[in-house]
């Protein structure tokens, strides 16, 4: 096979709310002083770099020109049958495994957590299962973790993952899996948001983000957050996105390119007075990920350029 089918257009309800958003920039998009106008050049600015930047990994169907196509096409398909091995071989396993956090008491399997976040219709929140990895946080804060989590969400990212989801238009996991490699079973879980394109993974990002910035509320408001607190946290915030791939939902690589644009986003949408903080958070959590570590061993060449891109952005 030499290339793959574009994934097609969002749902409706997607569509509409990609349709109503006007402006496309976060809320909290720094510096807080420009005008909308230059809030949004300096937004498009920053998006066209990580456009490109995502495209070195996932190369969009947009982006195919006569001399360019063929490369494209191969390049699609051989990431991602280095996605489909290293889920095969090493991730899918592990939906099966428990959790670990540095202060859970209950500690669950991932599948049943997965169940939580995102086989009811409609889904609830996925930061409800926060208090399977840190139940004294949780109570301390009596549940408004998420709407903290919402907030946060909402004010970083805005309809980012819809406007890049639209733009790469990546058939799912279980999709390609038939295509490329039909003989072999592919075990995947159901997802009730899981009409969208692949690329990038929202929940990923959302965990990442949302969490990321409860935990920059809670840093102002109090100091005697204990670390196991903290760790658990972002043990949380990976585990969501790795669960994706567990589930056989998503690919590795659209992990790879929420962490790439969660590092880049950071410094842009948290006020000067958090982004040090919010950057230590964010790059703790990603490298408690499993699939980040999974992908830190493969010798695939463009999920490794890829990784060493990550790994230059979560070191400045």
């Amino acid at each position: 096979m030499d290339d793959l089918p574009a994934y097609g257009g969002l749902s409706t309800n997607y569509a509409a709310e990609l349709d109503e958003d006007k402006l496309y920039v976060p809320l909290d998009w720094q510096p807080a002083t420009q005008s909308d106008a230059e809030r949004r050049s300096s937004w498009e600015l920053w998006k066209a770099d990580m456009v490109s930047c995502l495209d070195a990994l996932w190369p969009a169907f947009r982006g195919d020109i006569p001399p360019t196509q063929v490369g494209r096409r191969a390049h699609r398909v051989a990431v991602t049958k280095a996605d489909l091995e290293l889920m095969y071989e090493v991730l899918l396993p592990q939906m099966a495994g428990r959790v670990t956090s540095d202060d859970a008491i209950d500690e669950r399997e991932h599948w049943e957590l997965y169940a939580r976040e995102d086989v009811l219709e409609p889904p609830p929140d996925p930061s409800e299962t926060l208090i399977f990895y840190s139940p004294g946080l949780a109570r301390r804060f009596d549940g408004c973790y998420v709407g903290a989590f919402a907030t946060g969400r909402a004010r970083k990212l805005g309809t980012l993952l819809l406007q890049l989801k639209t733009h790469f238009e990546r058939p799912r996991a279980y999709q390609t899996s038939v295509l490329l490699d039909a003989a072999r079973p592919f075990p995947h879980e159901y997802a009730a948001s899981g009409c969208t394109p692949s690329f990038v993974s929202a929940h990923c990002l959302q965990a990442l983000m949302g969490a990321a910035y409860f935990h920059d509320r809670i840093g102002i408001s109090t100091e005697d957050l204990p670390n196991s607190a903290v760790q658990s946290l972002q043990q949380y915030a990976a585990d969501v996105g790795d669960r994706r791939v567990f589930a056989g939902v998503h690919y590795p690589s659209d992990s790879l390119g929420s962490w790439l644009v969660a590092v880049t986003l950071t410094p842009r949408v948290f006020p000067p007075s958090s982004v040090d903080r919010a950057m230590r958070f964010v790059t703790s959590a990603i490298r408690r990920s499993f699939v980040y570590r999974s992908l830190a061993s493969t010798d695939n060449e463009v999920l490794r350029r890829a990784m060493h891109t990550l790994e230059s952005r979560m070191t400045h």
